[in-house]
């Protein structure tokens, strides 16, 4: 299994729940999976220490966002909103952490 490509269980949940929200529409699945995989690839820029989930949450909301919804037609919904503050809270655990072992290592 080393060669396959694993997607998380919130990818799913997030991409089943667009089918859903949108109105049974499988290119709005597939557009919720495109949003959580380019939002999360976003949030790996919370791993700079101190203001990295700042830097990520600009990014998401200013490009990533509105880029992705814009190519594959989905407007902003109560999951979109979810999908948001899912990855922030992610990416406020990960500067935390980071941080930590920033200033760890410095002293």
């Amino acid at each position: 299994m080393s060669n396959s490509i694993r997607i998380g269980f919130m990818s799913i949940v997030f991409s089943v729940l667009a089918y859903f929200v949108y109105g049974n529409s499988i290119s709005a699945m597939l557009g919720m999976l495109l949003l959580v995989i380019g939002s999360a690839l976003t949030t790996l820029l919370s791993l700079i220490p101190f203001v990295g989930v700042i830097i990520a949450y600009f990014a998401n909301t200013v490009y990533t966002y509105p880029t992705i919804m814009h190519f594959v037609g989905i407007t902003p919904t109560w999951l979109t909103t979810l999908l948001l503050v899912f990855h922030s809270v992610i990416g406020v655990v990960f500067t935390i952490i980071i941080s930590a072992v920033v200033l760890k290592l410095r002293n």
